[in-house]
Parts: C-alpha cells; sequence; structure tokens
C-alpha cells in the first residue's frame, strides 16, 4: 500500500514545492503553508507541518462571477496517520449545486484554525465587499427562523398556529405571507400582533434580499 499510495510524511514534505507549482500555473490563488520551528534546541530541526491553506484563483472566479454570495463552513477530521481536520468554503452555482472555493488542512477545529481559514478566505475574495447580501451558513448555526418560531411556540402553543407560522415563513410571496398570517390573527390576534414586531426580512422567505434569491 505504501508503493501505492505513497508516503504520508513524504507527502506533508512536498507542501513548499506544491505551493510554488500553484502559484506558478494559476496566478493569483492564495496558497499559505504554516509551520511551527522550535528554536529552543540547540540543534536546529525541521518545520513541523501546522496548517495549509488552498484558494485557486480559477474557484474564486467561478464563484465571485457565477455564484449567490452564499458560502456554507464545515470541517471534517482525517483519518490518516497525523490526524488533523479539514476545513471547507463550499458555495452554490446556478443550478444549486455544490461549488467548492477553498479548503485547508488544520490541526483541529479550533477558534485559532479557523481565524487562520478565514483570515485567507478574506484576501482570496479580496475581503467581502459590502454591495453584496453576503450569507454564512455553518453546521454550528441555529437558523433564524428557528429561534424565532422557538419564542414563539412559547407564548402561543397549537399545531395550527405552527402550521401558518412556517406557511408564512417558507412563503414564496406576499400573497401567501398575509394569508398564513390572517389566519394566525383569526387563530389568536396576540400571536399576529406578536409577529408584526419583527421585520419579515428576518423570518420570511418572500422578504428576503432579491439578489440572494436570483
Amino acid at each position: 500500500m505504501g508503493s501505492i499510495e505513497g508516503c504520508h510524511a513524504e507527502s506533508f514534505g512536498r507542501l513548499p514545492y506544491y505551493a510554488k507549482i500553484v502559484l506558478a500555473n494559476n496566478e493569483r490563488s492564495v496558497v499559505t503553508l504554516q509551520c511551527d520551528v522550535d528554536e529552543s534546541e540547540s540543534i536546529p530541526h525541521a518545520p513541523v507541518f501546522k496548517r495549509f491553506f488552498l484558494g485557486l484563483s480559477a474557484l474564486r472566479d467561478g464563484f465571485l462571477e457565477g455564484c449567490s454570495p452564499f458560502l456554507g463552513f464545515d470541517g471534517c477530521h482525517l483519518k490518516g496517520p497525523f490526524g488533523g481536520v479539514l476545513l471547507a468554503a463550499i458555495g452554490l452555482d446556478g443550478n444549486n449545486g455544490l461549488f467548492p472555493v477553498a479548503f485547508a488542512i488544520a490541526e483541529s477545529e479550533c477558534k485559532e484554525s479557523w481565524g487562520f481559514f478565514f483570515e485567507n478566505l478574506s484576501i482570496m475574495l479580496s475581503g467581502f465587499s459590502g454591495d453584496k447580501p453576503w450569507t454564512f451558513m455553518s453546521d454550528r448555526q441555529k437558523e433564524v427562523r428557528k429561534h424565532i418560531y422557538a419564542n414563539f411556540r412559547g407564548q402561543f402553543a397549537g399545531a395550527a398556529l405552527k402550521r401558518y407560522f412556517w406557511q408564512a415563513a417558507r412563503s414564496y410571496n406576499v400573497a401567501g405571507f398575509n394569508f398564513a398570517l390572517h389566519k394566525i390573527k383569526e387563530l389568536k390576534p396576540a400571536a399576529y400582533d406578536w409577529l408584526l414586531k419583527i421585520p419579515a426580512e428576518m423570518w420570511s422567505r418572500h422578504a428576503f434580499d432579491e439578489r440572494l434569491k436570483k
């Protein structure tokens, strides 16, 4: 298996060369290799791999020119002899298919490793411009609508109210949204008044930014 798959240690040792090749053949890509160097020893040792980020310019251009300003972030454990995690940023193309944007290899999912990832991602995308309705999603993020419904249910329980709340939240147009709210008003005027205090663009699909829905 070693002769077929190669040696993991040797592969890590080739990363500086790989980074150089990527930058030479994919201009404007972002490749960052971070290593630990122990300077306390009298005899210097070779740098120890810590983190690696790769963002190809072709993927950046494809994402900025052909995808919605939406990014999903996630990480998974690596099962090789050295462990670590793979961190990734994924977009959605025009057919709602997954579009890889960038990835990193790091020691674990922690504040420092995600900070390393986002810092390089921001460089890759030239900052997150304010002229786009950026939307980010992670596996640990609680959806705003679920949070609103949890508070709504705490005060206004009932199967019918639950049904019309989600009908309003998932409506694609203002007519469907108003219909569901009218039903809520008939059932519980106080619940209707409670929902009116929350801007529709925070929880109803029909009111989300048009640029993101395209």
